[in-house]
């Protein structure tokens, strides 16, 4: 059973507070599988940790999400609400960190990236670098009509079908809504980055459950320790009695 104990989700707050973003998504990580190093919780293939992301949002605050998003087009405003299980991957069975994929002419070793990969990410300047980065660091082999041959040999054809193939390799990799605007119609595919916005969800929590601890231990004078202690019930009974 996780320990999502008021103490727990104090610690792990505070912990990741300071922290770039990718360091606060395996501060999270670590509720859902404390017994793994912040090496380890990097190591997990983004597929995985989505899965374990979107769990732990369904433990700690419920299936319902909402978000916005604006059209890039006309600027409307988009409200979007769905359900963690809409996305099925609870059902999705372990998917192999190493594979194999071939496409006409082409095949490769693949490693599926992991948070190392996205850690290095956050140095580079355009989509394009980005791409190329992921490529050296997950492409292991490349064969052409089985002849080994490096990424600078492929046609950006080639590479563009390469990207393709290793995006469905795990559809947990990348969570995509297909958006439609009301106003201009105009279609676009947004992304959801769980880590960060399961981490903006946490920060309010974390910092609403600082609030009722002031308010508490200014009221009755009881120490912090005494107050994490309590059981949720029993301390929302108190926060809802004073405010009446």
């Amino acid at each position: 059973m996780l320990d999502l104990s008021a103490q727990r989700v104090l610690n792990i707050w505070e912990q990741g507070a300071l922290l770039d973003a990718e360091a606060k998504t395996q501060s999270l990580l670590s509720l859902i599988a404390p017994e793994l190093s912040m090496k380890a919780l990097a190591d997990l293939v983004l597929g995985e940790r989505n899965k374990n992301l979107l769990e732990l949002r369904q433990q700690l605050f419920g299936s319902k999400l909402q978000a916005y998003v604006e059209c890039g087009e006309c600027g409307q405003a988009l409200d979007l609400e769905f359900l963690i299980e809409d996305f099925g991957f609870s059902s999705i069975a372990h998917i192999p960190e190493i594979q194999r994929i071939e496409n006409g002419n082409i095949n490769a070793k693949i490693r599926l990236p992991n948070g190392h990969d996205l850690e290095a990410l956050e140095s580079v300047k355009s989509v394009n670098d980005g791409r190329n980065l992921l490529f050296s660091r997950c492409v292991l082999e490349l064969y052409r009509d089985d002849n080994l041959v490096v990424l600078q040999d492929l046609s950006e054809d080639e590479l563009s079908q390469l990207e393709l193939l290793i995006s469905e390799l795990d559809p947990r990799m990348e969570i995509l809504f297909d958006l439609s605007c009301p106003q201009c119609s105009h279609s676009w595919q947004s992304p959801l980055d769980i880590g960060s916005f399961l981490w903006r969800e946490f920060d309010v929590y974390a910092r609403e459950l600082l609030e009722n601890i002031h308010l508490l231990a200014s009221t009755y004078g009881w120490s912090e320790t005494d107050i994490l202690t309590m059981s949720n019930v029993r301390r929302k009974y108190y926060i809802e009695r004073l405010l009446q």
